[in-house]
């Protein structure tokens, strides 16, 4: 950048992938050999590398994208300027002498760590035909159309990229990912696609975060039915320990071994439910949805392979038993007793009955409880132990999609059908809590308080938000949201 040639600037519109590309080609000069990259920081630390054409046009569009300012001079120079780091600039560049190194240099000493992350560079591989461009994908919903199957991530710490710790492989599963990136880093940063590579930046806790996901080669999706290649798999689950993971066993009925047909069985009928299985080239197949974390499914060799008449171990095909057509049927008081431990472990000390009906009604349970958790934090619990609905249109009921359970510790969850039509949760109140809670209530209105009342108005008690309405409305909030609040910090 120089005088005789003055800068000017370019903008693209907020979010117009499509044209920040057009004015990226058109700043970008796609015939020059390569492009020199060169960051300027504040502390006047210069660090460059050699770039293709094709990621400096990246970079810029990325810049663009994310409002900027960017400056051209007409000769293919560009100059982008960033809030904390100083500034880029982009100069193209005549081929290298053939005996000039392949990697990157810096001019004076390494970037510091929090230098905005460049481009993802392709300079130590071949350069790549463009086909497509570059697409911006909106993954706020928590899906995004087109993604691998399989991903291997790695961020930029402001010196390299480095494998991202998703698990101890750096891979994340394609159907997974938007949510990732939604729950992590919340719905502002920017997802592009170029070719098959994708490229995540975004702004998070006052420093530029900037992700790399090449598609892993070979692996795919796993459709319900989908042979699972191998007959054994030797099965781990993702733990996590601060920043650092690893597969650890995962037990079946005492082994971490299982057959091919448990595997297709608990994909089959998981799929409903949102599981996702991946199988890539070495056979081994990572599923998401089943448990909080991944679980991964690494093939071996079957115990006591059968010998072949020359002693070497028999090829032993894939185990094709078709999947169970029916999920596993639950009777109702099995249902209770497996209730009755689900809300001791959610709710320590409130002694909540779990009953089963009798005669007509021994498809329905009764929940009671007196004071403790509110009866929404219950029904969380056990809404889903629903097999059937009544429908008042049809006067039946309509059957509720099958159960996904773990019936034995450390087993694989597997489709269940409870035999619960219906719950019924009943709350009581002791004298002790009415009489504090209408207690507040009337000395925040100013005026006596009874259950009975039909319009109050909203009100708030020790910051905590009353919500207006009849006087059991108000009454119900206040032992929630105060009393036995209060009651639990005494």
């Amino acid at each position: 950048m120089n005088e005789s040639n003055p800068l000017r600037p370019i903008q693209a519109s907020p979010g117009d992938a499509a044209e920040a590309e057009r004015l990226a080609g058109e700043a970008i000069d796609a015939n020059a050999a390569a492009y020199r990259y060169e960051l300027h920081g504040r502390d006047g630390v210069t660090t460059t590398r050699r770039l293709t054409p094709d990621s400096a046009r990246l970079a810029v569009t990325r810049a663009l994208l994310r409002g900027k300012p960017v400056h051209v001079d007409g000769r293919g120079a560009v100059d982008v300027q960033h809030r904390r780091t100083g500034r880029t600039t982009y100069r193209p560049q005549a081929a290298e002498p053939s005996n000039a190194p392949a990697t990157a240099t810096t001019d004076t000493a390494p970037a510091p760590a929090e230098q905005t992350p460049p481009p993802v560079s392709d300079s130590a591989e071949p350069q790549r035909e463009q086909s497509g461009g570059l697409e911006l994908l909106a993954y706020e919903s928590g899906q995004a159309a087109g993604l691998a199957a399989l991903y291997r991530a790695q961020v930029w710490t402001g010196l390299e990229w480095t494998p991202l710790p998703l698990d101890p492989e750096g891979e994340i599963i394609g159907a997974t990912l938007p949510h990732f990136l939604s729950q992590v880093f919340g719905p502002g940063g920017l997802l592009l696609r170029h070719d098959d590579l994708l490229t995540f930046s975004t702004r998070a806790r006052e420093r530029d975060v900037s992700l790399r996901l090449d598609p892993v080669p070979g692996a795919r999706v796993l459709a319900p039915g989908d042979p699972v290649g191998a007959q054994h798999f030797a099965v781990s689950m993702l733990q996590r320990d601060g920043r650092a993971c690893q597969w650890v066993p995962f037990k079946v009925e005492g082994t971490d071994r299982i057959r091919a047909r448990v595997l297709r069985n608990v994909l089959a009928a998981g799929a409903e439910r949102g599981v996702v299985a991946t199988l890539d080239v070495s056979g081994v197949v990572k599923v998401s949805g089943l448990f909080p974390e991944p679980l991964q499914f690494r093939p071996v060799e079957p115990q006591g392979p059968a010998k072949t008449p020359a002693g070497h171990p028999e090829a032993v095909p894939e185990d094709t038993t078709p999947a169970p057509a029916a999920p596993v049927h639950l009777g109702s008081r099995f249902v209770a007793k497996v209730l009755r431990s689900h809300l001791k472990a959610a709710f320590p000390g409130a002694r909540i009955s779990v009953r089963c009906g009798t005669g007509t009604a021994y498809s329905w349970l009764r929940i009671a409880w007196t004071d403790g958790p509110s009866e929404r934090e219950v029904q969380a619990v056990c809404e889903p132990w629903h097999g059937s609905r009544f429908n008042g249109m049809t006067d039946g009921y309509d059957q509720c999609e099958p159960l996904m359970v773990a019936l034995e510790p450390g087993a694989l969850p597997v489709a269940v059908s409870p035999a619960v039509d219906g719950i019924n949760y009943d709350r009581q109140f002791s004298p002790e809590t009415k009489r504090s809670a209408l207690d507040l209530l009337s000395e925040h209105h100013g005026r006596s308080i009874t259950i009975h009342e039909h319009s109050l108005p909203m009100t708030e008690i020790d910051g905590q938000r009353i919500s207006g309405g009849t006087g059991w409305t108000q009454f119900r909030d206040v032992v929630d949201k105060v009393v036995l609040r209060r009651r639990a910090q005494d």
